[in-house]
């Protein structure tokens, strides 16, 4: 039942009634508490409706309920700016369950040199390269990095 929930509220996303896509998503938010899936695109919707406060809650809910799913990490560590701690480790629990995904080793190399943490900085982009050897882009934000 739970991807029916989604589905809808994704309808009522496309017709332009939030209202009703909320109330669909807490709906099956009551029937699967621990839906990331429902939590995730609650978050979404949060965003879209620009209350930051709460698409964190709803986006950091997804994301401890399934670490395997990159994506959720990968989301809630980009809207998650105000606590560098927490979003840095969404992102370090999202690329133990996918290593290869890009954007999260992007977002682990460009967040840490950010917050100033240059080992861990060097050591994701040595994995990036690693993985990505042929991709220009990497390479050269690599070779940036690891002189």
């Amino acid at each position: 039942m739970v991807p029916a929930y989604a589905n809808l509220a994704d309808i009522y996303r496309a017709l332009g009634a939030d209202t009703e896509g909320e109330q669909t998503l807490k709906d099956g938010l009551k029937i699967a508490p621990e839906s990331a899936d429902l939590h995730h695109a609650l978050g979404l919707l949060y965003i879209r409706g620009k209350r930051p406060d709460a698409a964190l809650i709803e986006l950091a809910r997804a994301a401890d309920l399934a670490p395997d799913n990159s994506r959720y990490g990968y989301v809630y560590a980009l809207k998650e700016t105000g606590h560098v701690n927490a979003a840095l480790g969404a992102l370090g629990a999202a690329y133990k369950h996918t290593p290869a995904d890009r954007d999260v080793l992007l977002a682990l190399v460009t967040m840490n040199r950010d917050a100033g943490n240059l080992d861990d900085t060097r050591s994701y982009a040595q994995a990036l390269r690693l993985r990505y050897p042929d991709d220009p882009e990497i390479a050269a934000l690599s070779h940036m990095l690891l002189q």
